[in-house]
């Protein structure tokens, strides 16, 4: 699967999302509070850096539907 394009559809990631921000929200409250205002900037030119890549989408997509589907199971009506 190296190589192609990786395609996810806007509801996938609506839903993973949610999970996360549901997650966030739960340990958070309704408002986060950032204790550092610094975050990562990254120019066009090393987005791709295959040097300094943390992940590789294609591998970690299951990965990350696997648990969305997981906390949707949990928040079924037993």
């Amino acid at each position: 699967m190296a190589g192609e394009p990786v395609q996810i559809s806007v509801d996938q990631l609506r839903r993973a999302l949610d999970v996360a921000l549901r997650h966030i929200e739960a340990s958070a409250g309704p408002t986060v509070t950032l204790k550092e205002d610094l975050f990562w900037s990254v120019s066009a030119e090393e987005l791709y850096d295959a040097y300094r890549r943390l992940d590789l989408a294609w591998e970690a997509w299951p990965m990350t539907e696997d648990r969305t589907m997981a906390d949707e199971r949990d928040r079924q009506p037993h």
